[in-house]
């Protein structure tokens, strides 16, 4: 009987006559003495941090685990062993953010929860965290540097529209010094109203007026010449 141990192993053999009363021979079993244990299984999950290349510190790894108990029953005259069950009781890992690193992104954001059993095998996940791209700003354009000895064309077109006008000024000035010394010239009074300004006004008005008096005696003058 599993478990159990007679008290005797056997009945011997016995010759019987005519004689032989009858007997009775009782054996009796007795419980195995048996040794409780504990059996532990321990189910890991390691979560990995790595900088790619390397130029700043990772975050630290985290270490997730849960041990799974049984009791073991062990018959100490058999040897035979049976086993209790496991705990399996809010037997999973917890989700698991990936820390934050300045100027890097990881290609996880979060490790998710797992559920594990006796059964589940220990695990290794790496997340890499690899470098933001850097946003290029645009190269100002050099401020361009004004030479002062380089002419504007505005100015140039100021500077020839005055040196016309001069020029209109003293060919006109020449015509009259031409025309005027052929005729007496007037003073004005000056009045004591005007003044100074209705003197400057008369006299502009006789030149015009010896200008087109020259003009008119250069006519005649070449008409004479073809009547003749």
């Amino acid at each position: 009987m599993k478990g159990y141990t007679p008290d005797l192993k056997s009945v011997a053999a016995l010759t019987v006559t005519p004689d032989t009363k009858d007997t009775v021979i009782t054996v009796t079993y007795t419980k195995n003495p048996i040794v409780t244990s504990t059996e532990n299984k321990t189910v890991k999950r390691t979560i990995n941090y790595l900088v790619d290349g390397n130029e700043v510190s990772a975050p630290d790894s985290v270490n997730q685990e849960f041990i799974f108990s049984r009791d073991v029953f062990t018959d100490t005259v058999t040897g035979d062993v049976t086993y209790g069950n496991w705990n399996v009781d809010n037997t999973s890992f917890e989700a698991v953010d990936s820390p934050s690193l300045k100027g890097y992104t990881p290609d996880l954001k979060s490790v998710a929860a797992l559920t594990v059993t006796p059964d589940t095998k220990d695990t290794v996940i790496t997340v890499t965290y690899t470098k933001n791209p850097v946003e290029v700003q645009p190269t100002p354009k050099p401020t361009e540097s004004v030479d002062s000895n380089k002419t504007d064309p505005a100015d140039s077109t100021n500077t020839m529209t005055k040196h016309v006008n001069s020029t209109t000024v003293t060919a006109k000035s020449q015509i009259i010094n031409q025309v005027v010394p052929s005729q007496p010239v007037t003073k004005s009074k000056k009045l004591p109203q005007t003044g100074e300004e209705h003197n400057s006004l008369a006299t502009i008005g006789l030149l015009i007026l010896s200008l087109a008096t020259g003009l008119g005696l250069k006519k005649r003058k070449k008409i004479n010449l073809l009547i003749d």
